[in-house]
């Protein structure tokens, strides 16, 4: 499994960006389930709108939908958030 935060998909969608061989080049690499959060897809959505334009957002959106990554929709509980400030 290959947790992947934005910078991977924006370097993957972005031929001028500098990681976006390397990126093309672990999707090759490594045959392994990629992984990403709710707050990432929403950051590279809003990042792949404002940088390249709808045509891009619409690519990694139907990418998610395809299942070309796995969500990971584990949420943190109030009681986790509580536990954590009175710590």
């Amino acid at each position: 499994m290959i947790i992947a935060d934005n910078g991977f998909w924006l370097a993957l969608a972005d031929q001028n960006d500098t990681f976006h061989i390397l990126a093309k080049l672990a999707i090759q690499k490594f045959n392994e389930l990629l992984i990403t959060t709710w707050p990432v897809i929403t950051e590279t959505c809003y990042l792949l709108l404002t940088r390249k334009g709808v045509a891009s957002q619409i690519a990694f959106i139907n990418s998610m939908n395809v299942g070309a990554f796995q969500i990971n929709s584990r949420s943190i509980s109030t009681r986790s958030i509580e536990r954590f400030s009175l710590e």
